[in-house]
């Protein structure tokens, strides 16, 4: 089975109690990490490529990654800033407003010479997203990161999650994102970044003149779209009670780069299995359960399912 690396982020979600809005709960997440954990949960054996504060923040995801079986051989710890965090606000409907206190935090400091190369050896699947290309030296060190993967011929994948309060003023993040979608085999957008982006075939198109394969539209509770090089289609989204969406689309991105490395599909390989019209559904079908699995659940890390939880009856 292929592993993954993960990059990026990992920070504390401090969490509105949504029985008493006065009250606060620490909850290890950050997507990229989350992606580690939910792949991990499901079997994998998944790591993570980032930096640390060197604070209790620090320690407690630290902790939290090797409890949940993710390698953390690839995290260096600083004491020049925090640990990030982001507080998480909570609608009646479980849909979650953030409010960052990054920068500065110990994330944006991984340069370019954190990057171990010793990590691309083995061909791992390597994930990441927009979030690290936000600031310097972060977004030096997603560029080489991603080139080393490249040499590797590594499975990409890139997961836009947008988060336009991450950016700062005057930064153009619809260029510094489009730049790199054509260089992700597996690409994961929500409804809103798509239309962000330009949606529509143009935008497609424009993935698809570089490794892309596969695009992935979530909407919620909406179907799912996928495009491929041959074709479009529209996949059922499960209901569920939400009670936290936080981590949901980490777990379908996790769900699904899992179902790729059950079959240890290379990078090579992903066109090929995509001819096949029948192959898609019930990977996607896989990955939208586990999504709205860690819709039921509060939390990031602790909401995100494992396999006995996916077959346990509703």
């Amino acid at each position: 089975m292929k592993t993954l690396l993960s990059f990026g982020e990992a920070l504390i979600d401090l969490l509105q109690d949504p029985a008493d809005p006065r009250l606060y709960h620490r909850n290890a997440g950050g997507a990229p990490a989350n992606v580690a954990v939910g792949f991990a949960q499901l079997g994998g054996q998944a790591a993570l490529m980032g930096m640390l504060g060197a604070d209790a923040f620090g320690d407690f995801l630290h902790q939290q990654l090797a409890h949940f079986r993710v390698d953390t051989r690839r995290l260096r710890r600083t004491a020049a800033a925090n640990t990030a965090l982001a507080v998480v606000s909570l609608d009646p409907h479980g849909e979650r407003g953030f409010s960052f206190y990054r920068p500065p935090s110990a994330d944006l400091l991984f340069s370019a010479d954190d990057v171990d190369p010793a990590a691309f050896a083995a061909r791992p699947y390597f994930h990441f997203c927009s979030n690290s290309l936000t600031h310097e030296p972060l977004r030096s060190a997603t560029l080489a990161a991603l080139a080393r993967a490249e040499a590797h011929d590594c499975l990409i994948s890139f997961d836009v999650n947008w988060r336009p309060a991450l950016w700062s003023e005057g930064a153009d993040a619809r260029a510094a994102v489009t730049a790199l979608l054509p260089r992700a085999h597996v690409l994961k957008f929500s409804a809103e970044e798509w239309e962000w982006l330009g949606g529509a075939d143009a935008l497609a198109a424009h993935c698809f003149t570089g490794v892309a394969e596969l695009l992935l539209i979530t909407d919620g509770g909406d179907p799912i779209r996928s495009i491929d090089r041959h074709r479009a289609a529209s996949h059922a989204a499960p209901s569920c009670k939400v009670v936290d969406s936080t981590a949901a689309g980490d777990a379908f991105v996790a769900a699904l780069l899992n179902q790729l490395a059950n079959q240890d599909l290379e990078a090579g390989a992903l066109r090929a299995r995509l001819r096949d019209p029948a192959w898609l559904a019930p990977r996607v079908a896989f990955a939208a359960r586990c999504g709205a699995l860690a819709c039921t659940r509060y939390g990031a890390f602790d909401a995100l399912p494992t396999l006995a939880r996916y077959h346990q009856p509703d």
